[in-house]
């Protein structure tokens, strides 16, 4: 059955497993058109200025998506956030961005779409990276992430308690703005771990240890 309020939003072909969100609705950036047709994934939506697609996949696109906007090169906002507003028209309640996240720069982008969009439970995915913003409890599988780095930016005043972390803090432990106490800190093997952030709120990173 089809999840009505998850959405997942692609930008990019690039080597990421979507089967775990297959009961989501799929909405198509660029790239991220061509890698949901070839894995046979329903698109809702196609939208972007198609700047990066060539004029075959884009023909390729028309052909096989029904609902599609193609937008202005000159324009005051980015693709990938244009999709969003459309996911959140649809009535999302959490959206997965899924990107290539070969600019550096646009790491300020996507921070700025964490905070502005965090109502809808936005999480952002490339081939090693998972970037979210945490401001409650959140509760980690030990054996799903037992080969990644957690990294945490607070971005204001932020208390915090970790259980089953390697490199645990005090309970209710304050790390002030910007601090980097949190940084290259991995899970424990057994049974799931939790960031409690009591609070305050900050930039969590999963990474994929390569």
């Amino acid at each position: 059955m089809i999840k009505q309020n998850c959405f997942v939003i692609v930008c990019q072909n690039i080597n990421i497993d979507l089967s775990k969100w297959k009961d989501c609705q799929f909405i198509a950036v660029e790239q991220g058109a061509i890698k949901l047709i070839n894995e046979n994934y329903p698109i809702v939506l196609a939208c972007a200025d198609f700047d990066h697609t060539s004029k075959e996949q884009l023909e390729i696109i028309k052909k096989h998506v029904k609902n599609i906007e193609i937008l202005p090169q000159d324009k005051d906002i980015l693709d990938s956030e244009y999709a969003i507003k459309k996911a959140i028209a649809m009535q999302a309640t959490s959206i997965k961005l899924i990107v290539s996240g070969y600019r550096w720069g646009m790491i300020y982008a996507l921070i700025n779409l964490l905070i502005k969009y965090q109502k809808y439970d936005l999480r952002i995915y490339n081939t090693n990276n998972i970037l979210q913003l945490v401001n409650k409890t959140m509760t980690f599988a030990t054996n799903e992430y037992e080969d990644c780095y957690f990294d945490f930016l607070p971005l204001v005043d932020t208390t915090l308690s970790l259980i089953n972390f390697k490199y645990p803090l005090k309970d209710n432990y304050l790390l002030k703005a910007y601090d980097n106490y949190f940084i290259s800190n991995e899970l424990l093997t057994n049974g799931e771990a939790k960031i409690k952030v009591i609070g305050g709120y900050g930039i969590l990173t999963i990474s994929k240890k390569v």
